[in-house]
């Protein structure tokens, strides 16, 4: 790790902390994710489920359950990035949950992760991303 990259990682986290990077088969072969299914703990109990879009202090994620009783309970989602080794476990807080439409037992759910608790080799991921496709922009 560089100084000039931990810097820039820093920086982009207080700054575009609300970019969301949609997740699908091209976002994952970018941010070297194994795939968009992962497991998270809800209140410490494993559910399997499809992450949907992620940024450097949240994720939207689809699982089984009813919204109403997945609403401020504790998470900690796991990121399977190949060229960790090893899950990396992002921990937060479910702000808010829906009914995936048409169905009544998959919710949508959003979630703010602890700002204190959020990995730097997380945050690598999300800052190698965004400068990648913001350099692209211009270059493209």
């Amino acid at each position: 790790m560089r100084m000039g990259e931990f810097l820039e990682t820093n920086e982009n986290f207080k700054n575009r902390k609300e970019d969301r990077i949609v997740i699908n088969k091209e976002s994952c072969r970018k941010l070297n994710l194994e795939k968009e299914e992962t497991i998270a703990y809800i209140e410490k109990v494993p559910r399997k489920c499809i992450i949907k879009d992620i940024s450097f202090c949240g994720a939207k994620i689809m699982t089984i359950g009813i919204p109403k009783f997945l609403i401020n309970k504790k998470i900690e989602i796991n990121f399977d990035f190949l060229d960790y080794g090893e899950a990396i476990s992002v921990p937060g807080k479910i702000l808010n949950a829906d009914f995936f439409p048409g169905r009544q037992d998959i919710s949508v759910i959003n979630v703010e992760y602890d700002v204190d608790l959020i990995p730097m080799k997380y945050k690598y991921k999300i800052n190698d991303y965004i400068t990648t496709i913001k350099k692209n922009a211009l270059v493209g």
